[in-house]
């Protein structure tokens, strides 16, 4: 119980601002991998239970993308992402809306997230969310264009009981600040500084919940 409380004090969560984020970015990672078979299972299930329905799947990580691609390859993918050669990205995009042979979109959510149209699908799959709340509602945007005549679903995928119930909290929390971000009263833009602030409640209360749990079995003893 003893050696609890010195792995969370000892945690790169404490350390350097770079060792903690990139912690973050790990844990964010491998929730994201844990919840991968359920996303792709629910996108089958969905797609096989209505044969022209299309869907958008937002990811931030390459490698779960590149898996994604492969799990759901008989229904029809393409993808894009920030490797994506520039002249490539409107064959992708053309190809998904034009093809009914081509069902799954799924791209990197900052690399996808503007300057296209995907509105050949009503559904949008996050797997996972960024720092940037705005980012999240620009993706949305990709499918809830002027052209879309159907209503529009967007669902979040979390994970329980790991990094990412806190990331969303800090981001629900935050929701107001990307209100005036939308409406561009503070230019539209959404800051080094913001995404760090996010980054750093996440980091402070991921601590505080390892500390509080040490000391509830300590107590026990």
């Amino acid at each position: 119980r003893s050696a609890g409380r010195q792995g969370a004090e000892g945690t790169p969560l404490v350390g350097g601002w770079g060792t903690t984020t990139g912690r973050l970015g790990r844990l964010k990672h491998t929730a994201l991998v844990g919840k991968l078979p359920m996303i792709v299972a629910a996108i089958k299930r969905d797609l096989d239970a209505d044969k022209t329905e299309k869907v958008v799947v937002f990811c931030h990580y390459r490698e779960p993308i590149a898996s994604l691609a492969k799990e759901l390859a008989r229904y029809g993918v393409v993808t894009l992402t920030g490797s994506t050669e520039s002249e490539q990205r409107g064959e992708v995009v053309e190809r998904f809306q034009k093809d009914p042979k081509i069902r799954v979109f799924v791209g990197q959510t900052v690399a996808a997230g503007v300057a296209i149209t995907l509105t050949s699908a009503r559904r949008a799959i996050f797997c996972d969310l960024e720092w940037n709340p705005a980012l999240h509602r620009q993706a949305m945007d990709r499918i809830h264009r002027k052209t879309q005549r159907r209503d529009v679903e967007v669902h979040f995928y979390l994970a329980e009981d790991t990094v990412e119930e806190d990331i969303a909290e800090v981001l629900e929390e935050k929701s107001a600040m990307m209100d005036q971000l939308l409406e561009g009263r503070q230019g539209g833009t959404f800051g080094l500084r913001d995404k760090e602030g996010a980054q750093r409640e996440v980091a402070l209360r991921i601590l505080s919940r390892r500390r509080r749990l040490t000391a509830l079995t300590d107590d026990d003893d």
